[in-house]
């Protein structure tokens, strides 16, 4: 009697763990121990490493220690621009600081992998990429010793992209969005316009590391030959235009 209860008790608590790795906790294999058979620990660590080698979601190294969840149920990476759109603006009002003057620069990028509502059993990424620009561009006079004219330029675009998710034998992605842009401006005469541009990407999620991923945009050029073989370390040498490293969060 007192056997059966320990086996099951054993088997529930490792349930319970497997529910909490499930949540994106990092559970390494010695929380498991705790629960160990001390009569047959031989028989137990190979209990432990069948539960967790059978758990898909996890990754395990070579010393037999969870190491996080790649790519089951929910995640989030939040991007940040290291040599991005922002900063590509940015590099222009450094070039001509007296004559194009950023009054606001935003922008937000981010991936997501969710649940699809019409197929329980498909996940999909999501890519959502908002920008919010301002700035003010002088015009100069003919002379080209003086401002004449000043323009006040507004745009903002969004776009989005859902994609097959990577996976553990595949991190390497690519893919593209549209952004639908509304620009507005004041001068040579008062303007709105709304156009519709295609932005070209691929994405590597580093097999050694799923806390980062690393996003280039190519805008409408298309995407160089040799990414599907890049690695975090040459990644942002291969990407031609917009650069940004994206950060695991809870979403």
């Amino acid at each position: 009697m007192l056997k059966s209860i320990k086996v099951f008790s054993t088997a529930g608590i490792i349930l319970i763990l497997l529910v909490l790795v499930s949540l994106a906790c990092n559970l390494p294999v010695d929380m498991l121990r705790l629960y160990a058979d001390v009569d047959n620990p031989e028989d137990d660590a190979e209990d432990i490493h069948e539960v967790v080698a059978e758990y898909d979601a996890t990754l395990v190294s070579s010393e037999g220690e969870v190491t996080g969840l790649p790519f089951e149920g929910w995640t989030k990476w939040v991007c940040k621009d290291i040599d991005g759109e922002i900063n590509f603006y940015k590099k222009n009002a450094e070039l001509a600081p007296e004559t194009y003057i950023i009054n606001k620069a935003d922008l937000d990028l981010t991936l997501e992998i969710k649940k699809s509502t019409s197929r329980v059993d498909l996940n999909f990424l999501r890519i959502d990429y908002l920008l919010n620009m301002e700035v003010d561009e002088g015009w100069l006079n003919l002379e080209g010793d003086a401002i004449e004219h000043w323009n006040n330029a507004k745009w903002s675009g969004t776009g989005w992209a859902e994609i097959s998710p990577p996976t553990v034998d595949d991190r390497s992605i690519s893919g593209v969005f549209d952004v639908t842009t509304n620009m507005q401006g004041t001068y040579p005469s008062t303007l709105s316009q709304e156009y519709v541009s295609k932005h070209n990407f691929f994405i590597l999620f580093p097999p050694e590391n799923y806390n980062i991923a690393y996003f280039c945009d190519v805008g409408a050029n298309p995407v160089p030959d040799g990414w599907e073989k890049l690695t975090g370390e040459n990644f942002r040498d291969f990407c031609p235009y917009y650069y940004y490293e994206c950060a695991f969060t809870k979403p």
